[in-house]
């Protein structure tokens, strides 16, 4: 396995960048390029990727609502308090 280079260091910032949805514009600039097509050349298929992603999380948040609308509602008598009870302040 060899060592990491300074430009597998560079793609991977790059990559990361795209990854937290920085804009064109700012990864443009921090890489250097004079113009924002050539990171969108050079880094496509990233932000293809990260589309791809966004549209799986998206689909599973939307199961995820759809399996709570099909839960039965607790009635009151079940329903837990995920605090307890406020003391009234009178100690004995």
């Amino acid at each position: 396995m060899r060592e990491p280079t300074l430009h597998d260091l560079r793609h991977s910032h790059a990559s990361m960048l795209i990854a937290l949805d920085v804009s064109v514009v700012d990864v443009q600039r921090r890489l250097g390029h004079r113009k924002p097509d050539t990171t969108l050349r050079v880094y496509a298929h990233q932000w293809k990727y990260r589309e791809a992603r966004r549209s799986q999380i998206g689909q599973q948040l939307g199961q995820l609502f759809d399996n709570r609308k099909a839960l039965p509602t607790p009635r009151a008598s079940e329903t837990r308090l995920a605090l307890p009870l406020a003391s009234t302040g009178h100690q004995q």
